[in-house]
């Protein structure tokens, strides 16, 4: 992640989440520790079925600041940051890396409301990502929420 204020330098850090069984979680959220980048305190939050929808088509992560409530009024960070999602190696398969890249300008003047990706291919599978720059129905400057979604969703078999 990338961060800076007006009139700072870039810093730049990764932090590194590793979840174990992943698709054995059940619904619901779960929290990454709080990590600190910057000086400034993050944890990520997902949900492994999506937020509020609970469908087996959707993850939503969200970057937060974990106690917004003692964050003043009107703080504003501006941070880059990149996602990265790995299947960790079961015996007698090959793991595929493949990246896809979206380059958003001018990503703060985005209004509320969703806006997709183009579709991206990996492993065969097809992607797309959605983002919510204010939040999903928040309608909030504390929230952004992202999703990987397939694109045809309804012609997947269950399972």
């Amino acid at each position: 992640m990338n961060i800076k204020k007006a009139g700072e330098e870039i810093v730049s850090e990764t932090f590194t989440w590793l979840i174990e069984n992943f698709s054995k979680l059940q619904t619901g959220k779960h929290y990454s520790d709080v990590f600190t980048i910057a000086g400034f305190k993050w944890r990520l939050l997902i949900w492994p079925k999506g937020n509020k929808v609970k469908s087996e088509m959707q993850f939503s992560v969200y970057l937060c600041a974990p106690i917004a409530s003692t964050l003043e009024p009107g703080w504003a960070r501006s941070a880059d940051f990149s996602l990265s999602v790995m299947n960790s190696k079961k015996a007698g398969e090959e793991i595929v890396s493949e990246t896809f890249t979206w380059l958003i300008e001018n990503f703060s003047k985005l209004q509320t409301g969703k806006h997709y990706s183009d579709v991206f291919s990996i492993a065969g599978f097809k992607w797309r990502l959605l983002i919510w720059p204010k939040g999903n129905k928040a309608k909030s400057e504390m929230q952004f929420s992202l999703y990987l979604c397939a694109p045809n969703a309804s012609n997947l078999e269950p399972g």
